[in-house]
């Protein structure tokens, strides 16, 4: 396990800056794998471009990936992307670092189902479900919602109003068939006419009866200015 090799495009520490079962705001070593299933056509708000090529990564093996995160210190850690199912030495990583007794938490982009095993290594899964402005939502894949536990979150990026509506129109799919958290997350984009606020999406899910969906703001970009 610890001779796999993967592509890794970044090791770093920083905050949680979004929903997950270690807590937004804590400090946690974020491993970003190269590689991404939409790299023909990436979601538009994709906010690591440069990783969504396999060739865009280092190869490494997963032992020396471990003595990394070991000397950044952090309990927790984030297996970010790209996205990190696209490769199957993923996996090995996974399960290495939760060995090694490290709380694991997977972004994942809401196309790829995880394996059982997989799973249950991980200590929360934060997957993506991609709304209409994200030009992605065709390659969401029911069955991965499925799987998810209480300690994971479905996450929906809400540009505008026809994104929040849908995003309700989700929730009520998949709430009977998940165990999973929603959380929905403005998207920071103040140039648009149509940007829809966290007290926006406050007040429409007040008004749709909605009231166990975390409002997830991406604090981490909002970090250096507070």
């Amino acid at each position: 396990m610890l001779n796999t090799q993967v592509k890794v495009f970044e090791i770093f520490c920083s905050i949680n800056g979004e929903v997950t079962a270690s807590h937004q705001g804590s400090i946690c070593t974020f491993v970003r794998m190269s590689g991404c299933n939409f790299y023909e056509k990436p979601c538009s708000w994709c906010d690591t471009a440069k990783s969504l090529q396999l060739s865009s990564g280092k190869l490494m093996y997963v032992g020396d990936v471990l003595k990394q995160v070991k000397e950044l210190g952090c309990k927790n850690v984030t297996i970010t992307g790209g996205e990190p199912l696209y490769q199957k030495g993923t996996k090995d990583l996974i399960i290495a670092l939760a060995e090694f007794g490290y709380d694991v938490s997977l972004e994942t982009n809401g196309s790829i189902i995880p394996d059982n095993e997989t799973v249950d290594f991980l200590y929360s899964i934060v997957s993506d479900y991609k709304l209409p402005s994200s030009g992605c939502e065709s390659k969401m894949n029911i069955g991965l919602y499925k799987k998810l536990r209480e300690c994971d979150f479905i996450k929906m990026g809400i540009l505008n109003l026809n994104d929040l509506v849908r995003a309700g129109e989700v929730y009520t799919i998949l709430k009977p068939i998940t165990n999973a958290q929603f959380a929905f997350s403005p998207i920071n984009r103040l140039e648009c006419d149509s940007y829809m606020t966290p007290k926006s999406i406050f007040d429409y899910l007040i008004s749709q009866n909605i009231k166990d969906v975390v409002i997830n703001i991406q604090i981490h970009k909002f970090f250096d200015f507070l």
